[in-house]
């Protein structure tokens, strides 16, 4: 297929399903208002499944597939121990099963035949079938490196960037918190957009959004049942309509935009899973 075919293959993939859920998603909402400290869902109930679980005192639980064991970038950050990271991690591997020693936090998984898509899935029912809850469900790529950009106050770089990212994230409470990402949809151009739409011209560390990247995606545990799993039907063309699909959803689903760009912390992609393997029949 030519690259023009699988061009338009995505597109129409992509406007397929928004049309779709639009039209066939029941939700209905009741005192809606946006996850946040002072603000909250109230009476949200819907026809898909919905996590419920209170969380517990880990507060984040992160998700990531890898070749075979964690690489440095994450163990530094959320793998070394649990003291460094008030979190639990769950780990598929997708090559080689994981037999390094690993703390006590960390779980393995191992599933050759996995999709990114059906990956992201597993580690979702696994991290739900778990008896204590978690506040956010962090799923991310294994090349993930975080940096503080040219907006970061003074006071967020006390601390590494995951940890001002999960401060942030318990602050503003999102439905979805995404970062800054300076290939496209980033806080600089979502910024732009709202000075043109909004003729607001104040800068924030929280920027509304509903076009983010896969790469990262923090999702609370009121909402995350209302936009999860991820849509596996299409891996067998390209694995990025996946990804569409999860923005379709919360657009649909969501009456106001509360997913969030952090705009204290960029983050890079070397080799991702996603960039790696795409398939393009």
């Amino acid at each position: 297929m030519s690259l023009n075919g699988i061009f338009m293959l995505l597109v129409v993939a992509a406007v397929s399903y928004i049309l779709i859920t639009a039209a066939l998603v029941y939700v209905q909402i009741t005192a809606y208002r946006s996850i946040g400290n002072e603000e909250m869902f109230a009476d949200f109930t819907a026809s898909t499944r919905m996590t419920t679980a209170l969380p517990t005192l880990k507060p984040f639980i992160y998700l990531t597939q890898t070749e075979e064991c964690l690489p440095s970038n994450l163990v530094s950050t959320i793998g070394f121990n649990a003291t460094q990271c008030n979190c639990d991690v769950i780990v598929l591997s997708y090559q080689t099963e994981c037999t390094e020693r690993k703390p006590a936090h960390v779980t393995y998984l191992f599933d050759p035949q996995s999709t990114w898509a059906s990956g992201r899935n597993m580690l979702y029912f696994t991290a739900l079938s778990r008896e204590r809850g978690y506040h956010y469900y962090i799923f991310m790529d294994d090349d993930v490196t975080l940096t503080f950009n040219e907006f970061t106050p003074p006071e967020m770089k006390k601390v590494q960037p995951f940890r001002a990212v999960e401060e942030w994230l318990l602050d503003y409470e999102p439905a979805v918190g995404v970062l800054d990402y300076t290939v496209h949809h980033g806080a600089k151009w979502t910024f732009k957009r709202k000075q043109l739409l909004c003729h607001n011209n104040e800068f924030s560390l929280v920027l509304p959004t509903v076009r983010f990247d896969a790469i990262f995606h923090a999702f609370h545990y009121k909402a995350i049942g209302h936009i999860l799993p991820y849509i596996t039907s299409y891996d067998e063309q390209s694995w990025w309509v996946s990804a569409l699909h999860i923005m379709a959803v919360f657009g649909a689903k969501i009456p106001r935009p509360s997913a969030a760009v952090c705009t204290c912390d960029r983050w890079k992609s070397h080799t991702s899973r996603l960039s790696k393997t795409t398939k393009c029949h």
